[in-house]
């Protein structure tokens, strides 16, 4: 079934002109950069809140470890410590197996085995570096919201351009995306780049800056030039 399923999406696919979408995506897929993690930066993944200094260095060394764990045993690093544990077992700075042990979603097994035998480690010699060491903490900062209006006006024109080329709208941008657009970050946005920039980002930036609007048509939205805002 799968062969025959895969034929027919393959013949669709060539048919609506879209097999340059599959090869940026295969290339994407095969490309080692897109797995390969530096552990010394898996920190810098997390949503963090905190102005400790020796906590933030916990949180490095926990990050780090667990990007180095996971790849050891083969598992998924969520699988080993979800994101939410490692600023609570950091706030805990546990030293035994059973003080770990009673760190949210840790269990007495993992905690005397290998890998919190060597978590442990990890978070004495954080616990144990001089003061001049310990990475800068900088002052918890209120994360910036986008306007409501703007995410949903973004969200129409994806919908909007989503229907007319009938995909999925979560295919082509995440609500992450829309989030940072509306926020003018546009720097590694995967909705502008590739396939996804040519069928919804470059109209989001242009209606961002006020060169397009949106108009509803019948039963569909249409996108309405500017005029004089608009392309040349």
């Amino acid at each position: 079934h799968l062969r025959i399923v895969y034929e027919r999406l393959m013949a669709r696919l060539r048919v609506d002109g879209r097999m340059a979408w599959v090869g940026q995506e295969m290339a994407a897929l095969a490309d080692p950069d897109t797995y390969r993690v530096n552990p010394e930066r898996a920190w810098e993944r997390l949503k963090l809140r905190t102005g400790n200094k020796r906590q933030l260095a916990m949180i490095q060394a926990i990050a780090a470890w667990r990007e180095r764990e996971a790849q050891r045993i083969n598992i998924p690093r969520q699988r080993l410590v979800k994101d939410e544990q490692i600023p609570e077992i950091a706030a805990l700075a546990p030293e035994t197996a059973d003080a770990l042990a009673k760190a949210r979603g840790i269990t007495s097994g993992f905690a005397q085995g290998k890998s919190g035998q060597s978590l442990l480690a990890v978070i004495a010699a954080a616990k144990a570096l001089p003061e001049g060491d310990l990475p800068r903490a900088d002052k918890p900062r209120d994360t910036p919201r986008a306007s409501p209006a703007l995410v949903a006006l973004l969200k129409v024109l994806l919908n909007a351009v989503a229907e007319q080329n009938n995909v999925a709208p979560r295919l082509v941008a995440s609500s992450e995306d829309i989030e940072t657009l509306a926020l003018g970050e546009a720097e590694g946005n995967a909705a502008l780049e590739g396939w996804r920039g040519e069928m919804f980002g470059r109209d989001a930036l242009r209606l961002i800056r006020g060169e397009i609007a949106l108009s509803a048509q019948g039963k569909r939205v249409k996108i309405v030039e500017v005029a004089g805002r608009g392309e040349a």
